[in-house]
């Protein structure tokens, strides 16, 4: 009974050492991201920003989540290029990016379908407000978007495809 017990234990170590090893990893591709923001061209002040990485198991990819503590913006990009494969750009693909001019969210099933190359696939096939409409590239809202509909919209995106 107790070597069952012991081999159940082992049996599970694994696993929760390869997780640990992805969270450090997306971790520290994040930093590596905030740093490279951070300098010139863009500066971006990120005293300004809350910032959070994690390894999604539904997308198996690095996640990185910019959300502004003032004001309505937020970032979520896909730090290893898993979903969406742009490895021509300078910055990791965003997955879905949220301002005052709406929401631009990728559709994964429409960019699994084209097996994450879509730069040359039109917008509106694989890009939505994430409620089904255009997205903000292509259409802005009526009203500019505040800070709650932007962190509405990452609550909906993470209860989706979050850790």
């Amino acid at each position: 009974m107790i070597f069952r017990a012991t081999l159940i234990v082992f049996a599970f170590l694994p696993a929760v050492c390869i997780a640990q090893d992805r969270t450090e990893l997306c971790e520290t591709l994040s930093s590596e991201l905030v740093a490279l923001m951070a300098s010139p061209p863009l500066n971006r002040d990120y005293r300004l920003y809350d910032v959070d990485a994690f390894y999604s198991d539904k997308l198996d990819a690095c996640i990185h989540v910019e959300k502004k503590l003032i004001g309505p913006e937020v970032f979520v990009r896909d730090l290893t290029r898993s979903v969406i494969r742009n490895d021509n750009a300078y910055y990791p693909p965003a997955l879905m990016h949220c301002d005052v001019s709406g929401i631009d969210e990728a559709d994964i099933s429409a960019v699994r379908e084209h097996r994450g190359s879509v730069s040359h696939v039109p917008l509106e096939e694989w890009m939505s407000d994430g409620q089904g409409g255009l997205p903000r590239a292509l259409k802005t809202p009526s009203e500019p978007f505040r800070r709650a509909d932007c962190e509405n919209a990452l609550t909906r995106w993470l209860n989706s495809w979050g850790p």
